[in-house]
């Protein structure tokens, strides 16, 4: 979901920020190259005291633009004591679950929950995990809270709310965001 005017635009008003991205991406910005920072697969960079590391997450599949390059990336970020997962496009997939409970437990992970379905891809429009995927998948990765993502963004590839706190409910705890409105996140 890059908005590449949006990315230079910043970038002229800021040219001391750095872009870490896929390459698939870095490629396609008009910006200087000492501004992107090319991700490799697991490879953790520190920026201050927040630390980001990018694990390759399948979004139906793992794609990847070169060997240790993937096109699509989830983010482990760790800041203030907390370690939170985001997963972006993604679907739930053993080796991804194995691969983060390398790191034991997640403070928070925000997942996708708008689903795939025929009619969907049909349009071209590539799923990711259903509500009660999503569920699953935090617990399988020790999440203590998930914040669903995905559920209202796009006319036509929304997710179900209400079964995702169907899902979630007595389970594991959650926030939903709320356009507009601030998440405060604390370290447990």
């Amino acid at each position: 979901h890059l908005d590449r005017a949006v990315v230079e635009s910043q970038m002229r008003r800021n040219p001391e920020c750095r872009i870490i991205a896929p390459a698939s991406i870095l490629d396609s910005l008009d910006i200087p190259h000492e501004s992107k920072i090319y991700l490799s697969d697991m490879e953790r960079y520190s920026t201050g005291d927040c630390v980001i590391t990018p694990v390759p997450v399948p979004h139906m599949e793992y794609h990847e633009s070169s060997p240790h390059h993937s096109d699509f990336y989830g983010y482990i970020l760790e800041y203030g004591g907390m370690r939170i997962f985001h997963g972006g496009d993604m679907v739930s997939e053993p080796e991804l679950i194995e691969r983060l409970r390398e790191y034991s437990s997640f403070d928070y992970a925000f997942l996708p929950i708008n689903g795939r379905d025929s009619e969907r891809e049909s349009r071209g429009i590539i799923g990711n995990m259903h509500p009660d995927e999503a569920v699953e998948f935090a617990l399988e990765i020790h999440a203590r809270t998930l914040v669903p993502t995905h559920f209202d963004m796009i006319a036509g590839n929304t997710g179900d709310l209400q079964a995702f706190r169907n899902a979630a409910e007595g389970r594991i705890g959650y926030i939903v965001p709320v356009p507009g409105k601030a998440i405060e996140l604390n370290p447990f």
